[in-house]
């Protein structure tokens, strides 16, 4: 099973995708901009063409990217195990994340959004699954980790195959 993001897809949609609207949007919550940060990796993608991400706040201001998601290195996610520890900063058997810094002042609902070839222009009808993941919310300050940030209306999962059950 793996996180779908779609950009206009034909036959499914939209999901986390430069071109989603709230009801298909990857929500990050941030309380506290002047203390907590985010922390993304991706590991084990469908696809390893060109797909950059951004992250913007509730304003819709670009406060990171458009990166490219690595293949190696900060931000990728080589394995399971290290995707359950989560960020290298609160454990030391994580993987080494992006670190991203909210907007000051700029409390709410920040979103990741992902697109296949630009990192400016929509490319519709795109599709990548990310089979290993993590977005976490910290202090980094007191190494603590603020669980339930993640969120969506709708998400949007691929198993491979409709025989191919998911829980």
């Amino acid at each position: 099973t793996y996180l779908m993001i779609l950009n206009t897809q034909q036959s499914y949609g939209t999901f986390a995708g430069y071109s989603a609207t709230d009801p298909y949007s990857l929500f990050i919550r941030i309380n506290n901009p002047s203390t907590e940060r985010i922390y993304f990796g991706v590991g084990n993608r469908t696809t390893n063409n060109n797909w950059y991400f951004r992250v913007k706040d509730p304003n819709g201001n670009i406060v990171f990217g458009p990166t490219l998601p690595p293949t190696s290195g900060t931000g990728f996610i080589p394995n399971h195990k290290q995707a359950v520890a989560g960020p290298n900063t609160f454990n030391a058997q994580g993987y080494a994340p992006f670190v991203i810094t909210p907007t000051a002042g700029v409390a709410g609902n920040y979103y990741i959004e992902f697109n296949s070839g630009s990192g400016t222009n929509v490319s519709n009808n795109t599709e990548i699954g990310l089979g290993i993941f993590d977005l976490t919310v910290g202090i980094p300050s007191t190494t603590t980790v603020v669980p339930g940030r993640l969120f969506s209306y709708n998400w949007s999962f691929n198993t491979d195959a409709y025989a191919n059950q998911f829980f």
